[in-house]
Order: C-alpha cells, then sequence, then structure tokens
C-alpha cells in the first residue's frame, strides 16, 4: 500500500528562462503558421528576445486577419508557464539544482514546447496544433 502526501513546489522562473523561450518562439516557423508577424509594442527595449524580460510588449499579429493582434507581457509568459507546467506529462523540462530550487532547463524545451506556452499565455489553450 502506498501513501501520497500532497507538497506544494515553487518553479523559479529567471529573465534568461523568458529570454530563452522568447527566442525559441521568435526562431520557430510561428509566422507561417497560426501568425503573420511579430513585434514590439511601444518603446523597443532591446533585443526582440529580451522585450518580455525587459518588461516591455510583443505583439503578435494574426495570420489570416491583420486586426488579430495579442499582446504578450511577462506576466501573461509566467501564466502561460504555469499553465504549460500544469498540462504537461513529460516533466523532463524541470529539474531541482544544489540548493533544492525547482527551475526550468530552458536546454530541454524545444520550439513546439515554446510555442504551447505563448499559445496558453495568449490564449488560455493551444489553439493551433
Amino acid at each position: 500500500m502506498s501513501t501520497y502526501i500532497p507538497i506544494t513546489l515553487s518553479l523559479k522562473v529567471t529573465d534568461e528562462d523568458i529570454d530563452d523561450i522568447i527566442e525559441k518562439e521568435l526562431t520557430h516557423d510561428i509566422v507561417s503558421t497560426w501568425c503573420s508577424k511579430i513585434q514590439p509594442s511601444g518603446e523597443y527595449l532591446g533585443a526582440d528576445r529580451q522585450q518580455i524580460s525587459l518588461g516591455g510588449t510583443l505583439i503578435f499579429v494574426g495570420k489570416d486577419d491583420d486586426d488579430d493582434k495579442y499582446e504578450l507581457t511577462k506576466e501573461k509568459l509566467i501564466n502561460g508557464i504555469y499553465q504549460y507546467v500544469c498540462e504537461a506529462t513529460d516533466y523532463s523540462f524541470m529539474e531541482i539544482d544544489e540548493f533544492a530550487e525547482l527551475h526550468i532547463d530552458t536546454t530541454q524545451i524545444d520550439s513546439p514546447d515554446a510555442d504551447a506556452i505563448i499559445q496558453y499565455a495568449l490564449f488560455g489553450e493551444i489553439i493551433y496544433g
């Protein structure tokens, strides 16, 4: 007989993790799938991959209609990561370091994973498969 003990863990997400996820999304072929372009909104804060971690916004313009514009902020991306973790069936992208902190190993997140995180952040679900 087994006993299960509920525990709560916190996942550490760094600005570098955010940059890595955005970079994987920007290098993914998203522009030909569900988005016609990705552009910074407002002030340009640095390299495209750093726009979110520096507190800026990226605009994702829908492929079928230029009127469909979706704003991605750091808060939305964190929520997307949270939802991705909750829906995950494979946790190889998370690890516990020597300080017993749970964190993301972005080398284990590929472009489709990054796209899923972005879709969770923008739409609350995976719309484009």
